[in-house]
């Protein structure tokens, strides 16, 4: 099955059915909080989080089970309950035309979302094609001075397209907002100021021309373009040292912490072979942290 087209979908205002009302149906209405959409949950019974959701008004609650035309005026439907009604759902959702997205089965449907994982302060945010298979990562550690998580691996399979990483990280973005966060870090806009032109001191010229030439191969003002489009906050970061005979030992570390030279644990999708080939979204080292505002 050929991998899956990327989309970020604007909601605000428009009808979202979740059909069940456990574990799986409450995670997809905490992602669907802050996109604004007008949310219908229809099960016989509900967890205590989504009763207090509809009681606060932020969404509404059919406590019956599902029925035919309960999908009518929806934009999108969410199948998360037991398989057998997960089916009726989809078959409704493509007689009348509504996107589906089915929670018991990677197959089926017709759309489906990042798994997110958030475990000992890391947060992921997986996509995966129709068929299941994973095409894309995003890794996130904690960072309170933006009040959310700072990105710190990004991959995609070759056979995947680079829209794909966007649609990761607004996904993030909204599911961070949506448990109160307030900020993502995305963390790759090398020496932004001197690309840009903005540097100062008589060497600013020199230098400014030297990562344009790095740039071939490091691809520095791609992701700094890459960035821009998300109109950050952007926050300079400083490297203190002792003395410039140190610089070297430095710049080791910083690529070792960078993982520029290994793969780590956590499972990236590029073979070591492929490592050494520049991707236009991965992180650099000693970047300018962004903000992007949630």
């Amino acid at each position: 099955m050929p991998p899956g087209y990327p989309i970020v979908l604007d909601l605000a205002g428009r009808g979202v059915v979740v059909v069940g009302a456990g574990p799986v149906a409450s995670r997809k209405v905490t992602g669907l909080l802050a996109s604004g959409a007008a949310i219908t949950i229809v099960a016989p019974d509900a967890l205590p989080g989504l009763s207090a959701l509809a009681d606060a008004g932020r969404a509404t609650l059919h406590l019956r089970p599902y029925e035919l035309g309960d999908l009518d005026g929806a934009a999108l439907a969410f199948a998360a309950a037991p398989p057998a009604v997960n089916r009726q759902v989809e078959a409704d959702a493509a007689a009348a035309g509504v996107l589906v997205s089915v929670a018991d089965a990677g197959g089926s449907g017709t759309f489906s979302t990042p798994a997110t994982l958030r475990r000992g302060g890391l947060l992921l945010a997986v996509a995966a094609g129709p068929d299941g298979r994973p095409g894309a990562l995003c890794q996130f550690v904690p960072a309170a001075d933006v009040g959310g998580w700072s990105l710190d691996v990004m991959r995609r399979a070759d056979d995947i397209p680079n829209g794909l990483m966007d649609f990761l990280l607004v996904e993030t973005m909204r599911h961070v907002a949506a448990e109160g966060g307030t900020g993502i870090a995305l963390n790759f806009a090398t020496m932004r100021a001197l690309v840009d032109g903005d540097g100062r001191g008589r060497f600013a010229g020199a230098e400014q021309r030297l990562l344009r030439s790095l740039s071939q191969t490091f691809q520095i003002e791609s992701l700094l373009r890459f960035t821009a489009k998300y109109d950050p906050e952007w926050r300079p970061r400083y490297l203190a040292y002792e003395h410039p005979a140190h610089l070297p030992q430095i710049a080791a570390a910083v690529a070792r912490a960078e993982s520029l030279w290994e793969i780590p644990v956590l499972g990236r999708l590029l073979r070591p072979g492929r490592q050494r080939q520049a991707q236009p979204e991965a992180p650099l080292p000693a970047g300018e942290p962004v903000g992007a505002e949630l």
